[in-house]
């Protein structure tokens, strides 16, 4: 084993949550107002909006594992993940980009659906190649928690960065039409630089790596069968990014029914960004402690209760609002976590049995988050139909079917995900005595 894998330096660290930050600048963008963009801009009912992305996203979730074993095919023959890296941002900051100027160059339905799933696709090819990268520059299980903790902050952070433009950029749809445009041009470009700049440190680390072989297709088949780590954690995050997404994408439709417009939504991200940070060295403590599953349905199980709490009390008063959303964020915080700190050693794992898959393995678990996320989506667009949501008249929203909707649904996926993380934590350690 490499030396240089043994010991990732801080810098290295750095860099690697710097592509993480960029990577969840393009998910909290398109997460905060894909749906906000074709239902205010393009003008389209919310429930056949949400459809459209919830069909994005299942493409995109089914072609993750096949995404990552071509991946991994071509990775077989490079050097390092680099091209394969900064073309898939390249491809990704371009696309979304385009989607979201459809309306303002007068492209129509079939080039906003090409743009989507061309989005969906490269964006992939981004997601697979920047999990893989954990697995390659430490080999510390602490040290990938430390990082995982790392990386969720500057996940926060974009999510931060985001969430305080909302009241500016899509305030009400006129302004929606206008700004949105604007600000993904600006992401693009930026997004673009800080990928450069976070993979060019990581270079060296990534080359010296344990060794990607080429492998057959039934072998592959086996091998991936045969990860059944990598198979429970895409479950889990299957039923959880089914039903998280849905309070986080629901917010701005909240605030507008609350308050009449979108500024509370600003706030009450910010606070939920900043609550995620608050607790991340507990989680981290936790995780060394009491192991990353155990920890894992800890954090469901705090976030289910969270939610409940959101469910009945949110709709009550803005400042309620607020504070149960931040209670939420500093829950759910550890969730993702945990998720994507357990992946380098399910990949490890997997690797002593078999041949070495990486992006396939990561494949698994980012295809359950894509096809949760797009369930997610469809879930908000059927809620705000229950409810009443028009984006002529967002104020006539029944405010506390929203609420109470979102947040038993939510607390009711979390408290499934506790039980089953509690029962796989117990069968590993069951395992591990024996």
């Amino acid at each position: 084993m490499s030396a240089n894998r043994d010991t990732a330096p801080m810098v290295k660290i750095a860099a690697y949550t710097l592509l993480n930050f960029v990577k969840h600048s393009f998910w909290s963008f398109f997460g905060l107002f894909g749906l906000v963009y074709l239902t205010d801009v393009v003008g389209l009912d919310p429930a056949f909006a949400g459809s459209i992305l919830l069909a994005s996203l299942v493409f995109d979730g089914l072609i993750d594992p096949l995404v990552g074993a071509a991946i991994d095919w071509l990775r077989s023959k490079l050097p390092d993940y680099g091209w394969i890296l900064l073309g898939g941002v390249l491809a990704s900051a371009v696309s979304l980009a385009l989607f979201f100027n459809t309306a303002a160059l007068d492209l129509g339905i079939v080039w906003l659906l090409v743009l989507l799933l061309v989005f969906r696709l490269t964006f992939t090819v981004f997601d697979l190649s920047d999990n893989a990268l954990a697995s390659r520059i430490t080999a510390s299980v602490e040290e990938r928690t430390a990082m995982a903790a790392w990386r969720k902050a500057a996940a926060a952070l974009a999510s931060l960065a985001t969430g305080a433009a909302v009241g500016y950029i899509a305030s009400d749809a006129a302004e929606a039409a206008v700004r949105l445009p604007v600000f993904a041009l600006i992401l693009a470009v930026a997004s673009l630089l800080l990928a450069w700049l976070g993979y060019t440190a990581l270079k060296r680390l990534d080359q010296a790596g344990p060794p990607i072989k080429l492998v057959e297709a039934g072998e592959w088949l086996i091998a991936l069968g045969g990860a059944q780590g990598a198979l429970v954690l895409a479950f889990l995050a299957l039923i959880e990014t089914t039903a998280t997404p849905v309070l986080v994408g629901g917010l701005i439709y909240f605030s507008r029914a609350l308050t009449g417009d979108a500024h509370w939504a600003g706030t009450a991200i910010v606070i939920l960004t900043l609550a995620q940070l608050a607790l991340l060295p507990l989680w981290a403590w936790a995780a060394v402690r009491l192991g990353k599953r155990a920890t894992l349905a800890l954090t469901h199980a705090a976030t289910a209760l969270a939610c409940l709490a959101f469910a009945f009390l949110a709709a009550t008063s803005a400042v309620w609002g607020w504070l149960l959303v931040g209670v939420v964020g500093a829950m759910v915080g550890g969730v993702s976590t945990l998720r994507w700190s357990l992946v380098p050693d399910l990949i490890d794992a997997a690797s002593r049995d078999g041949p070495r898959l990486e992006t396939s393995l990561v494949g698994l678990v980012s295809g359950a988050v894509q096809i949760g996320s797009g369930l997610a989506v469809a879930m908000l667009g059927v809620l705000l139909g229950l409810a009443g949501y028009s984006a002529q008249a967002p104020a006539d929203v029944d405010v506390s079917l929203l609420a109470g909707g979102i947040g038993l649904f939510v607390g009711s996926a979390h408290g499934i995900c506790a039980v089953l993380s509690w029962l796989w934590a117990r069968s590993v350690r069951a395992a591990e005595a024996a």
